[in-house]
């Protein structure tokens, strides 16, 4: 697979999940580039995106920790690359979200007179038990 299928099959990828594909292309870019950290322009320039789309994406990537803003010494411009860890601290925050719908589904079943809600609750229930078991399986699956 070309780089270009590569960042292509991100983006829909990403879109696939309901995130802009935009996010999904720059990203798959960053993690095959050379260099590891590119500029705005740069980004630009290779996947053809706007200065606007490219400054929404990062923006949205570094919110979610997959992509961070770097400096070069000598280089006013900023660059972007892939967080080191950032993937990990993506899942460990999947928790957080758990324990969200957990609340939502159990406050929807209160006020509910059918099961609507029930599958959602067991299943953050299940997920609630399980998900940190996983991230220490995750981890030591990640340890060298």
């Amino acid at each position: 697979m070309e780089v270009s299928e590569l960042v292509e099959a991100w983006g829909r990828c990403w879109e696939d999940m309901g995130l802009p594909r935009s996010d999904g292309r720059l990203l798959g870019y960053l993690l095959v580039c050379d260099p590891p950290e590119q500029s705005s322009a740069d980004l630009r320039k290779t996947l053809g995106m706007s200065a606007g789309s490219v400054s929404m994406a990062t923006r949205r990537l570094m919110a979610l920790g997959l992509v961070e803003r770097t400096s070069r010494p000598g280089s006013r411009s900023s660059y972007f690359r892939v967080v080191p860890g950032g993937w990990m601290r993506l899942m460990e925050g999947e928790l957080g979200r758990i324990e969200r719908l957990a609340r939502l589904a159990q406050a929807s079943e209160r006020l509910c007179s059918d099961d609507r809600s029930v599958e959602l609750r067991r299943l953050t229930e299940f997920w609630l038990e399980e998900w940190p078991k996983t991230l220490e399986r995750i981890q030591r699956h990640l340890r060298p």
